[in-house]
């Protein structure tokens, strides 16, 4: 009986299956890291003589470098006039959004992009603490759309944050 026992036994331990461990789950593939952020373009402002409106040829330059970030990118703009404190406070408001319309036409025109890239605003004399011709200007904004609005883009950008501290040191 002992015989057909172990006989059994080996039988059994012959037939059964041999069970491999299970190999180990994979490991979970991390989730991407986020894009980096792409840092605005920052150039140069456009500025303007005393009471006028109109980009003098010696500034085009500077419209034709925004009109090419434009133009090869996805960029949209914000153009922001600003005006001087000479004069009446309500007049360089209307001042500073001619500049404004007249620089964002001119680039819509170089960089051959519609009016939805291109967003304009007037600050008027805000942040003027005189008369002098870095306060006569037109200043480019270029930001993404991640939902933010306007005034946003702008505080976020800092291209105005020499303004601020300057006006703020005046008063």
């Amino acid at each position: 009986m002992r015989s057909f026992l172990v006989l059994s036994f080996f039988s059994l331990v012959a037939c059964a299956k041999t069970v491999e461990p299970a190999a180990p789950a994979p490991e979970p593939t991390p989730a991407p890291a986020p894009a980096p952020a792409v840092k605005a373009p920052v150039i140069e402002a456009v500025y303007f003589d005393t009471g006028k409106s109109s980009v003098n040829d010696s500034q085009v330059k500077v419209v034709d470098q925004a009109a090419e970030i434009m133009r090869t990118s996805n960029w949209k703009v914000i153009v922001l006039g600003l005006a001087d404190a000479t004069g009446d406070a309500q007049a360089n408001r209307a001042l500073s959004m001619e500049r404004a319309e007249n620089v964002a036409a001119l680039l819509r025109a170089k960089a051959q992009v519609g009016a939805d890239r291109v967003l304009v605003q007037a600050i008027g004399e805000r942040l003027a603490t005189g008369a002098t011709v870095s306060e006569r200007k037109v200043e480019f904004v270029f930001y993404e759309e991640r939902g933010l609005t306007p005034r946003e883009v702008v505080m976020q950008s800092g291209v105005l944050d020499a303004d601020f501290r300057k006006k703020a040191a005046a008063q």
